[in-house]
């Protein structure tokens, strides 16, 4: 392509590569064919797919450690597909979405220090596509306004607040390759396998325009400009690279089209809307171009060039790059081979080192300027924005972040959602959860498990009332936890304490080795049988308790004076199936009769045995099981005194 003269103040700009020390090392970065940036950054965290068997996962990284990454970090997990396509909802740095090959779209809240441990449990779950999810949008100015297209071939517009779909678009017949909303969210451009561009209406799903884009059969992207133009990039019938530019109010022909090069990388567009610049990545490239678009047509204006080809690109939000470097734009260059990701900076050169009000207009502010039952109802703002004087005086005050809707406790009660829908995409009624802190401690304190609030408008003061009362069962569970705790350690040290080794263990010794010597003289069986029972004395039976586990008052114990002191008492197979096992008092002198008590045969004795053996090996069994619970309350009251100022 021709190089073209031009006096826009970024003709100069320039990228900066980084020193290794100063990358991210050791993330195995996905090879996933999909079409997708693969990752997503913002002025807290780092996002980007990880390469892994048996399910999706992508790590969630602080943007300021930089350096060598564990290969145990903390992973998000819970997707059961790879994932396809992630994006950080712009009002709020704590909120991720994801969309998968498992047909879902997942949110997550990341904590404010980041993930300690892998992350299983998401904030909502979106169900409505049926085949994989390719692609996600947020809505650039109304909160919690979700845009997806999947291989189903339908777009939906989603309330995440809510969990409910707005609007299901059935318009395209193919693939959806890219989906771009404009500068306010009134509509949104899609491209489409079928060498169609759309721009279509969002909350009636109208078509309002449809045209011709690129001939060629690859991946085409399709960007919406602030002006009221389309940008695309695609491929000619004789597989060219080439962008082309096109009026938003008629997509019969384009305005602009012209030939980038030979190569067979999909071309990724990534726009700033502040100073209307179009960044252009190949995949599989090293290059980076840069347009300026605030024309009718592009002008070229540079290139960036490497060696080192990127698999992706993730774009940092203005209000993360460094001002004082004179950075208009900062990427993050996904190295496959290297398993590196590498930030670079788009830097206008100044001589001065003062702030250059002309390099920074204002740019887009983390609050949005409506909710989603505002936009859903009709009314449409452009993004609300700052200066970026102010916004460097925030950051400096600490006061850039903000905590979103999502994060709010009265929205919590709405986590843990999912929405199946059934025929025609209708979706089966909202379905509000205990809070996961809160449900938590709930199902290891009781039996009740998962409590179910239905949510209806005519039933609001029911709810209400429901959910106070579930708080109040749930936080006095503290105190029950404690008691259980009390309880578990009592019966582990009553188990293995002193008296217990001196009461079981010996008994059972000497009662294997009675029978051992049975078993090795036959032909004295008759005999010693007799020997046995007639050392049995006051054999005191069951007190009607015939349930195991046995008390320890029935559990055999030896006389002082060295006979055996094995007492039983078999009862009727009819009446109870259980052999219950007495204790045997004290012997006396002159007191051992043998025609007051029944001898006992060796089959009997070889069941008082095994039973017995069976109830220490329960008892010992139920201990470990109290000890695993208790490890779990004490791990679960720490996490509920740890976020306790959030609930």
């Amino acid at each position: 392509m021709p190089l073209k003269i031009t006096t826009n103040k970024f003709r100069h700009v320039f990228g900066q590569s980084t020193r290794k020390d100063s990358c991210f090392e050791n993330i195995h970065i996905t090879k996933n064919a999909h079409d997708s940036n693969f990752a997503a950054v913002n002025p807290k965290f780092m996002a980007v797919v990880l390469d892994g068997v048996g399910g999706g996962a992508f790590l969630v990284h602080s943007i300021n450690q930089l350096g060598r990454v564990d290969v145990n970090a903390p992973k998000i997990c819970g997707h059961t597909g790879p994932v396809n396509d992630l994006k950080w909802n712009p009002f709020d740095d704590h909120v991720i979405a994801s969309a998968s090959d498992d047909m879902t779209i997942k949110v997550w809240e990341i904590p404010e220090i980041g993930l300690c441990t892998n992350m299983t449990r998401c904030v909502f779950e979106l169900r409505g596509h049926a085949r994989k999810v390719t692609y996600i949008e947020w809505h650039p100015s109304a909160e919690n306004v979700l845009l997806s297209c999947a291989f189903d071939y339908r777009c939906i517009v989603w309330d995440v607040g809510l969990s409910q779909p707005l609007n299901v678009i059935s318009c395209h017949s193919n693939t959806v390759f890219s989906i771009s909303w404009n500068y306010n969210g009134s509509l949104f451009a899609t491209s489409c396998k079928d060498r169609k561009l759309r721009v279509i209406n969002p909350r009636s799903g109208a078509v309002l325009q449809e045209g011709f884009s690129h001939h060629g059969m690859k991946s085409c992207k399709v960007v919406f400009l602030k002006n009221n133009r389309i940008f695309s990039t695609g491929f000619s019938n004789t597989g060219s690279r080439e962008i082309a530019m096109w009026n938003a109010a008629d997509l019969s022909k384009p305005t602009y089209r012209d030939t980038v090069d030979q190569s067979c990388g999909v071309l990724l567009p990534y726009y700033d809307p502040d100073i209307n610049l179009i960044y252009i990545a190949g995949k599989g490239d090293g290059n980076i171009r840069y347009y300026d678009v605030s024309g009718t047509a592009p002008v070229f204006l540079n290139q960036y060039m490497s060696s080192d080809p990127q698999r992706g690109l993730g774009q940092m939000p203005k209000r993360g790059i460094n001002f004082s470097r004179f950075e208009v734009a900062r990427f993050y260059k996904l190295h496959t081979a290297k398993r590196l990701i590498e930030p670079l900076p788009m830097i206008v050169p100044r001589r001065t080192g003062e702030f250059c009000e002309d390099v920074y207009p204002p740019t887009l502010d983390i609050n949005p300027a409506l909710s989603s039952t505002e936009w859903s109802s009709g009314i449409d703002k452009d993004p609300v924005t700052i200066s970026v004087k102010e916004l460097i005086e925030k950051r400096r005050s600490g006061s850039v972040s903000r905590v979103g809707v999502l994060r709010t406790f009265t929205k919590s009660l709405q986590r843990t959602q999912v929405v199946r829908p059934v025929q025609k995409l209708q979706v089966e009624p909202n379905v509000k959860n205990v809070p996961s802190s809160l449900y938590n401690i709930h199902k290891l304190c009781t039996d009740t498990g998962k409590v179910m609030i239905p949510s209806s408008s005519q039933q609001k003061s029911e709810h209400t009332h429901q959910f106070s009362q579930l708080k109040s069962n749930v936080f006095p569970s503290k105190e029950y936890a404690a008691q259980e705790h009390t309880n578990s350690a009592n019966l582990r040290e009553n188990l293995h304490n002193e008296s217990a080794e001196e009461y079981m263990r010996p008994r059972h010794q000497s009662l294997h080795g009675q029978l051992s010597s049975i078993r090795l003289q036959p032909s004295s069986q008759s005999s010693k049988t007799q020997q046995l029972s007639a050392s049995v004395g006051n054999v005191r039976a069951a007190d009607g308790d015939h349930h195991a586990p046995f008390r320890r008052d029935h559990i055999m114990r030896s006389s002082k004076t060295g006979q055996s002191g094995i007492g039983q008492t078999i009862k009727d197979s009819k009446s109870t199936p259980t052999a219950v096992v007495a204790q045997v008092a004290p012997h006396a002198s002159g007191n051992n009769n043998s025609s007051q008590n029944p001898s006992l045969s060796n089959e009997q004795l070889h069941i008082a045995y095994f039973k017995q053996c069976e109830e220490l090996k329960a008892l010992r069994q139920e201990c470990k099981l109290k000890d695993k619970k208790i490890a779990a309350l004490e791990n679960e009251l720490f996490l509920f005194r740890s976020n306790a100022s959030n609930l």
